[in-house]
């Protein structure tokens, strides 16, 4: 066969042509066994994934991202906690810094202020008023690779489940997609989780808080490690 092609080239260039029963097998065996054809070949080695250490305590490393738009043009705005999983979603209609600040102090004031915030550079996680609203905070914020879900894959996952297993049923069954999106949440969040073998519900609720200092916007929700209480259940 003329020029050095991979297997799906090859099958190709034999479908405008010809065709018989194996084709496909049978091309695959050719250039499998073809060494001019291995040498043409991309040998690509992916690093291996490093697993990422689990937190002391609840909420202090938080993985954020948005999942959408949805079925209703809404953007989701997904916090999800490294420690518990327990997820906190928001619904916005941008990705702006304006929009997407004040969703961050409202979930800040409920559940207190992480240590470390991971998200992708992405907007508006890479623009400069939210690096200083971060300094303003206290927090570090940890970019991973854009476009590539993997670096992120506690979050991405459960973007995964919002968008594909809630919202778009509700589209199917003409029904709110919030409301849907929010029934699932608070069952996510009641579920004994594989990994930890509890609920994030009640990982959340039985750990410590990493507090948030009084700011100078106003009173804060201080947590810390003599707090007790109990959060709220809404979102």
């Amino acid at each position: 066969m003329r020029g050095i092609k991979d297997k799906c080239g090859t099958k190709q260039l034999l479908r405008a042509h010809v065709w018989f029963p194996g084709m496909d097998t049978q091309c695959d065996k050719f250039v499998s066994t073809c060494i001019y054809c291995q040498s043409n070949t991309p040998d690509v080695h992916r690093e291996p994934l490093k697993m990422t250490e689990l937190p002391e305590r609840p909420w202090r490393k938080v993985s954020v991202d948005f999942c959408g738009p949805l079925a209703n043009g809404d953007l989701a705005l997904v916090f999800h906690g490294q420690y518990s999983r327990y997820p906190v979603v928001k619904f916005l209609g941008s990705t702006s810094e304006r929009a997407t600040i004040p969703v961050f102090r409202r979930v800040y004031d409920t559940y207190g202020v992480p240590e470390v915030v991971k998200s992708d550079n992405g907007p508006p996680f890479n623009s400069h008023k939210f690096e200083e609203y971060a300094r303003e905070e206290g927090f570090k914020h940890q970019k991973v690779t854009p476009g590539w879900p993997k670096a992120n894959g506690d979050v991405e996952r459960c973007m995964q489940r919002i968008k594909k297993n809630t919202a778009r049923i509700a589209a199917l069954q003409g029904r709110l997609i919030r409301d849907k999106v929010w029934r699932g949440i608070r069952a996510y969040r009641a579920t004994t989780h594989p990994t930890t073998g509890a609920g994030p519900n009640k990982l959340i609720s039985d750990g410590n808080y990493v507090g948030s200092p009084q700011r100078d916007r106003g009173e804060r929700s201080v947590w810390t490690s003599s707090s007790v209480c109990t959060l709220p259940q809404v979102l």
